[in-house]
């Protein structure tokens, strides 16, 4: 598989919320971020079972989705110098985002 550009990333990010919420994005970037080169920079948080949001896809009033995950992800934190959490990061799930909804 072709590996995709930060320019492709982003524009696929657009289109998939577009289908998802029915209406045009809100403003999406595409970051990078550092990972520590070493595991002990990383804090293990814990798993994730299901992930919840308020969405008012199509057109609804503001709607809470559950959605339990078949496999767990991990919750990791990231460290800044001064020992402050600067970044969350979730690993280890497959989610695909359709315009029914979430799938994973």
């Amino acid at each position: 598989m072709k590996k995709r550009s930060p320019k492709q990333k982003t524009e696929l990010a657009i289109d998939k919320y577009k289908k998802f919420h029915q209406k045009d994005s809100a403003k999406i970037t595409f970051d990078r971020i550092d990972l520590p080169e070493k595991k002990d920079k990383l804090i293990f948080v814990g798993k994730i079972p299901e992930i919840k949001y308020i969405s008012d896809k199509w057109g609804r009033r503001p709607t809470l989705y559950r959605h339990t995950l078949k496999k767990h992800g991990n919750i990791l934190a990231k460290l800044n110098d001064q020992g402050r959490v600067s970044t969350i990061i979730i690993s280890g799930l497959n989610i695909n985002i359709t315009k029914e909804g979430l799938l994973g």
